[in-house]
C-alpha cells in the first residue's frame, strides 16, 4: 500500500474550515492510519483511531487530544531517526509554535503546517522503503 506523501497543509486547513471541522476529523483518521501503517514495524505500537480519539478527548475535556498529538509526533520522530533522516516536525518545535506562537497569532497555523510536513515525511520514508515490496 502506497501512502500519500503530498498533502498540502493550506488545502487541508481550507477544507477543514469549509466543512466546519469535519475534514479535520478525517485528517485525524488519516494520521492514525498512516502512522500505524508506516511505523508499526519499527516501534510495534499503535495510535488510536478517530472514534477513540473523539470519545476519550470528550471525556478528558480535550486533554487526550494533546496527548494523542504528542504520542504521534514522538512516533514520527522515532521513525525518521530510525530511517536516518532529520524529522521535519519535532515535538519541541510543534509545541513551541502551537503555544508560544499563539502570541503572534500565526503560530498554531505554522505548527499545523509543520505537522502535515511531518506526516508527509513519514509517508515518503515508508514509500521509499517499500518500493519493491
Amino acid at each position: 500500500m502506497e501512502l500519500n506523501e503530498n498533502r498540502n497543509w493550506l488545502v487541508i486547513l481550507l477544507l477543514t474550515i469549509i466543512t466546519f471541522g469535519i475534514y479535520g476529523f478525517y485528517m485525524i483518521y488519516v494520521m492514525a492510519r498512516d502512522t500505524n501503517t508506516a511505523c508499526s514495524n519499527v516501534d510495534h505500537s499503535t495510535t488510536l483511531g478517530l472514534l477513540p480519539y473523539i470519545l476519550i478527548t470528550l471525556i478528558t475535556s480535550g486533554l487526550f487530544g494533546l496527548i494523542w498529538t504528542i504520542l504521534i509526533l514522538l512516533r514520527w520522530e522515532n521513525f525518521a531517526k530510525t530511517a536516518g533522516e532529520k524529522p521535519k516536525c519535532t515535538l519541541v518545535s510543534f509545541l513551541l509554535w502551537a503555544i508560544l506562537g499563539s502570541f503572534i497569532i500565526i503560530g498554531p497555523i505554522v505548527a499545523y503546517a509543520k505537522m502535515i510536513g511531518g506526516l508527509n515525511q513519514v509517508c515518503a520514508l515508508y514509500n521509499g522503503s517499500h518500493k519493491n515490496a
